[in-house]
């Protein structure tokens, strides 16, 4: 539970839906800007599941917006401790799991195989057999994606 209510006309939702609005208009400074500092206000009110859901969406603004380089992959720290924080301080593994499957998919995209198999297997666990089957197929994927190495 959270330690206050965010009510829809509290700044930090105001921010948070500049934010959302700059994004559909495909304004990426904007957005990007935005979701770091409402990513701010949200950390330092403990707000931790508003907090995860800014750091999901920095992370794709970052992406997005820096799409031209396909070595740069920055933007999955904030994917990384988006998932961090639904899993530790949320409990909602749920989140995890659809932070998870946009980053990889990102991931995936730059033919980041590697670092996609490590993300599908750090969410495998006791909770639920079947997601972890589920994942762990993913993870097959990205091995049979995998350049070979070189001898």
């Amino acid at each position: 539970k959270l330690p206050y209510s965010i009510g829809v006309s509290s700044p930090e939702a105001q921010m948070r839906r500049l934010a959302d609005f700059s994004f559909m208009l495909q304004d990426w400074d904007t957005a990007q800007t935005m979701y770091h500092s409402v990513k701010k206000e949200y950390s330092s009110d403990r707000a931790w599941k508003q907090l995860a859901g800014a750091q999901e969406m920095l992370a794709a603004t970052m992406f997005i917006q820096d799409s031209m380089d396909t070595n740069r992959t920055d933007y999955y720290r904030y994917f990384d401790a988006a998932i961090m924080t639904y899993l530790s301080k949320c409990n909602s593994p749920l989140y995890a799991i659809r932070a998870t499957l946009m980053a990889t998919e990102m991931l995936l995209g730059k033919a980041k195989f590697k670092d996609a198999s490590n993300a599908f297997i750090r969410l495998t666990g006791d909770e639920s057999d079947l997601r972890s089957a589920l994942l762990l197929e993913q993870t097959a994927g990205c091995f049979l994606r995998m350049p070979p190495p070189k001898p």
